[in-house]
């Protein structure tokens, strides 16, 4: 993601952005400097959610916002929990469930789950909604290998495991996820997003 943010920075001609990778539970920012912040799809794999929202919110200038999204629950979000599901399944042994306090895709999904920890950690007016979104996909076989790249925890189940039985897991996930393609051929495969907005 950096890599890609650098060359968007160089292809736009800006020279006011700087890039730092740091844990977010750790980040030594100023404290009541910042205008506002944002997090896409990263505070549920925070390995402790509250210290990571209580280190943004003290960066935070008074009257300052701060905007996320999480993935919704498995069966809202059908791209990350399919694969999880199929290799239950099929694999011998099954892939072991995280504990359930655990960093994963699905932590901050339940409803009201989100709003309570920005409320935790201070946070004032906390509101958000949930954001329905459709990846637009050439085919079944473009996700799985999307997923292929995107999802560590699904590279990690699949390490070490005969070829066969890997085949056996890509074989199926494409033909579990063909019901997320329509009369015209089109595949969208749905996943809910919760969104929360809380002011400093």
């Amino acid at each position: 993601m950096l890599a890609v943010a650098r060359e968007r920075i160089v292809s736009e001609g800006l020279s006011n952005i700087e890039l730092v990778q740091v844990d977010t539970e750790v980040l030594d920012l100023p404290e009541n400097e910042s205008d506002g912040a944002v997090c896409r799809w990263g505070l549920m794999f925070l390995s402790d959610v509250q210290a990571g929202l209580q280190t943004i919110r003290r960066s935070l200038k008074l009257g300052a916002k701060f905007a996320t999204t999480v993935w919704g629950t498995p069966p809202q979000t059908p791209i990350f929990s399919f694969p999880m599901a199929v290799a239950r399944k099929i694999m011998d042994p099954a892939p072991p469930r995280p504990p359930a306090d655990a960093p994963n895709f699905f932590l901050l999904g339940a409803p009201g789950v989100l709003h309570s920890a920005f409320r935790a950690a201070g946070f004032k007016y906390v509101e958000g909604s949930d954001l329905q979104i459709y990846f637009d996909l050439d085919s079944p076989q473009t996700f799985a290998d999307f997923l292929g790249d995107i999802a560590p925890g699904v590279q990690a189940i699949l390490s070490g495991r005969p070829t066969s039985e890997v085949e056996k897991f890509w074989n199926t996930v494409v033909t579990k996820v063909e019901e997320f393609v329509d009369e015209n051929g089109t595949f969208k495969i749905p996943g809910t997003a919760p969104i929360a907005v809380g002011t400093k």
